[in-house]
């Protein structure tokens, strides 16, 4: 807010977290030029498909969010692309259909990532060593959640991953994610965290992975097995408090890109 309020720029508040009618969603929009969408709950992305649909640019669209940010799409993109993933299986709503991908995923690397395609934040993702912990995680997390479910090659990391942000096809940020458990998430980060240096080939993967996934503005999460570097998923409005020094300068940096985005849209 005060980063835009020193561009003197009006900044409008869409409030997700509180009951909003259709009317109210498209008046909103039509007072905007643009639209940042910063919150990974589902119900904004309903709200962000009706200011799509009212005219008003939106950054990350809608489709980005829905389609590529989906855990399984990841994987198949990222296969695609020859961008190194851990192995993965779309597992069937039959449980007696999953014993084969578990079976060999555990063979491989002993362990396996039960992980629901829309999970955040470490929500719907765990880890098994056997077969039977596995189908007990599938079964629980059909209870919990109706998504669809993959099975994901475990990745020992040493307790932490990488995580790169690419905004407008540059890296703007790289710090390490850790964690005292197999788990590595933001949610629970307390106080910054530490940087590392992003090496030339680590800049053009994470670069290539923002563009075929049509999300500009994203965090990439990275693993390291042996000496290669592994994507684990993309996030889109991703965090920008892991190093309290850099907060300002990044929120620049997306301001800049922002009224770009706007610009050219009403050019055309």
């Amino acid at each position: 807010m005060n980063v835009a309020r020193e561009k003197n720029i009006k900044v409008i508040i869409f409030p997700s977290a509180r009951f909003l009618n259709l009317a109210r969603v498209k008046n909103l929009a039509k007072k905007c030029d643009i639209v940042l969408n910063n919150s990974a709950e589902q119900e904004s992305l309903e709200i962000a498909k009706v200011i799509e649909m009212a005219g008003t640019p939106i950054v990350d669209p809608t489709r980005s969010l829905y389609y590529f940010e989906d855990k399984w799409m990841f994987y198949v993109h990222c296969k695609k692309h020859n961008i190194p993933t851990p192995e993965t299986y779309l597992l069937p709503m039959s449980i007696s259909q999953c014993y084969e991908p578990i079976e060999r995923l555990i063979k491989k690397s002993g362990a396996v990532i039960i992980k629901n395609i829309f999970s955040d934040n470490g929500q719907f993702v765990d880890r098994a060593k056997t077969v039977k912990q596995a189908i007990e995680m599938v079964k629980k997390f059909h209870k919990g959640d109706r998504a669809p479910l993959i099975a994901q090659e475990y990745i020992k990391a040493a307790h932490k991953v990488y995580r790169v942000m690419v905004l407008d096809g540059k890296v703007v940020q790289a710090v390490i994610k850790k964690s005292k458990s197999w788990k590595c998430t933001g949610r629970f980060t307390k106080g910054d965290v530490p940087t590392f240096r992003v090496t030339p080939k680590l800049e053009r993967i994470c670069v290539k992975i923002s563009r075929i996934l049509n999300i500009p503005w994203c965090g990439i999460d990275l693993m390291r097995k042996g000496r290669e570097w592994v994507a684990i998923e993309a996030n889109s409005s991703p965090g920008m408090d892991f190093v309290s020094g850099d907060i300002e300068g990044l929120y620049k940096q997306l301001l800049k890109y922002l009224v770009a985005i706007s610009e050219k849209w009403w050019k055309l």
